[in-house]
């Protein structure tokens, strides 16, 4: 991913600054995972304005500067004209933003997601090899449960740092449910 890319997007758009929410965007850009509140800051340069709480982990993890988030009428001193945003921004921080700033829905960030750099794809392919390897390694006996915490173990002790969603687990009648939460049922 290269930001001076998507800093001449930023500009082509006609947008003053772009402003980035969604926790995975946010490590896409920066490599740092938010676990409370952050935003980053695409103008003609990059920050990530992030809580107390996570400015340790933020300083140790990203590959941009970092800020600490102190309030929202601190922030906007940051913003002029044309703010760009994601369309998944709650409406709660969107009003705390339109009445200064005119406001763009942007899908800049989701668009250069799309086109995988090669470490991307070695990441795809090592994360496949991780979860054949633990399929390979289970024994597919016993109930919904157990099956669920030793394939989460296979993972992790295969090189997985965590299962990306809830570990789906379901059999027999129970099998047709997209989402079905673990049961103690025996496997059929």
């Amino acid at each position: 991913m290269d930001l001076n890319k998507i800093l001449n997007t930023v500009h082509e758009k006609e947008l003053d600054s772009l402003l980035i929410l969604k926790p995975e965007n946010i490590f896409y850009l920066s490599g740092h995972k938010p676990s409370s509140f952050s935003i980053l800051l695409i103008k003609d340069d990059v920050t990530l304005y992030t809580s107390k709480m996570d400015m340790e982990e933020a300083l140790n993890n990203s590959n941009i500067p970092i800020d600490e988030f102190k309030s929202f009428d601190e922030f906007k001193k940051n913003l002029n004209g044309r703010v760009g945003v994601e369309k998944s921004m709650p409406v709660s921080i969107y009003k705390k933003f339109c009445n200064d700033h005119e406001m763009r829905i942007s899908d800049i960030i989701e668009s250069f997601r799309m086109i995988k750099s090669p470490d991307e794809i070695r990441n795809i392919q090592e994360a496949i090899k991780i979860a054949e390897d633990s399929l390979l390694n289970i024994d597919y006996h016993g109930t919904e449960n157990k099956f669920a915490a030793d394939l989460e173990y296979n993972m992790k002790f295969n090189g997985s740092t965590k299962p990306a969603f809830d570990t789906i687990v379901a059999s027999g009648k129970r099998s047709s449910i997209p989402h079905a939460t673990i049961s103690s049922n025996t496997l059929e």
